[in-house]
């Protein structure tokens, strides 16, 4: 009797697993034709806004480029998740059912059969999970791999935390800076447990400000999950543009996010680029308030000397309380300003 109920229960687990993948295809087709009628709609505001100034097209075009980033997200977690259950679905199926029928010793011989057929590069998990041998589809073998040796946040040490800033492939783009991190990393004892708990505060404490302070906060948020932590929406909501940009190694580059991000003109967006360089004195990447009164001076904004102004761009702009604005968040700052969005 046992063994046949073990082997009822892997049927059930089978047939569980196979319909929450496709439950999460399905899932993963909606959110595609969402984010295309997003980029489409994206794509409309931005015809209109070719030739003139138009308010209205603006607006449809940052309530639609938020919506895509929000089921960017969306679609990243449920991909993540149909993986897994691929995974799990596919080891069902391949070493469950038949096996719940045989004694120890046959059970022995048919591991190391599988173990003989199975390609000898997987892992445990992914051999299992294809007993046939042969290629094995690639988004599989990632996602058997993962399952099996994939280290948790929480059981990361010191050096484990230094070695993912290491191998990280956006920090990758910034290698001074990344080794920087890596090095404050071990500096200051940071492990797994404390890495997902991080905050601006602590950052400056450690020495990092600015642009890649941003970036690590937007990437700290993904690692939450892994601890069943709920993200900060919110952080990433507001730091993402600035985690972009601080990315990008040309002038060039930076001019067209930019535009695509402020929808502003090809030679405003050089503009903001000057100015901001010119009042970033000690090359920080971030200029602090009294910087951007003086910024704006130069532009032709007058108004930003009042207190009550100043209380309406910290409260408005300085999100993270750290009294000082990066590329993003100063340009932004100054268009709002020529718009008439601060006066």
């Amino acid at each position: 009797p046992g063994p046949v109920l073990g082997a009822m229960r892997d049927v059930q687990d089978h047939d569980r697993l196979r319909d929450e993948t496709k439950a999460l295809k399905k899932k993963l087709v909606l959110l595609q034709d969402q984010m295309q009628e997003m980029r489409d709609e994206m794509k409309s505001a931005k015809r209109e806004m070719a030739d003139e100034w138009n308010g209205v097209a603006v607006r449809r075009f940052n309530t639609a480029r938020t919506r895509f980033e929000e089921l960017s997200v969306t679609y990243g977690k449920i991909e993540n998740q149909k993986s897994r259950k691929k995974a799990m679905y596919k080891l069902q199926a391949s070493a469950s059912k038949a096996l719940a029928y045989q004694s120890p010793s046959v059970l022995d011989s048919i591991f190391q059969i599988f173990a003989q057929q199975a390609d000898p590069a997987m892992e445990p998990v992914a051999a299992l999970a294809n007993p046939q041998g042969g290629p094995m589809e690639t988004d599989l073998s990632s996602a058997v791999n993962q399952v099996d040796l994939e280290l948790p946040i929480a059981k990361f040490t010191v050096q484990d935390v230094a070695a993912w800033v290491r191998g990280n492939v956006d920090l990758a783009k910034l290698p001074d800076q990344q080794e920087k991190v890596a090095g404050l990393m071990e500096k200051h004892e940071i492990n797994g447990r404390n890495l997902v708990h991080l905050a601006k505060v602590d950052l400056l404490r450690m020495g990092l400000s600015g642009p890649i302070a941003r970036l690590l906060l937007v990437q700290l948020q993904g690692l939450k999950p892994h601890l069943s932590l709920e993200p900060d929406n919110q952080i990433v909501f507001q730091l993402l543009p600035s985690a972009r940009c601080a990315l990008l190694q040309t002038e060039h580059q930076i001019s067209n996010f930019l535009m695509s991000e402020l929808l502003l003109q090809e030679k405003t967006a050089v503009y903001l680029q000057k100015l901001f360089r010119k009042y970033d004195r000690e090359a920080t990447k971030e200029v602090n308030l009294a910087d951007l009164q003086q910024a704006a001076a130069f532009a032709g904004i007058n108004f930003l000397t009042h207190p009550k102004s100043l209380q309406k761009v910290k409260d408005r702009y300085d999100w993270d309380d750290s009294g000082c604005f990066d590329l993003v968040c100063f340009s932004r700052i100054i268009a709002d300003c020529w718009e008439g969005k601060l006066n």
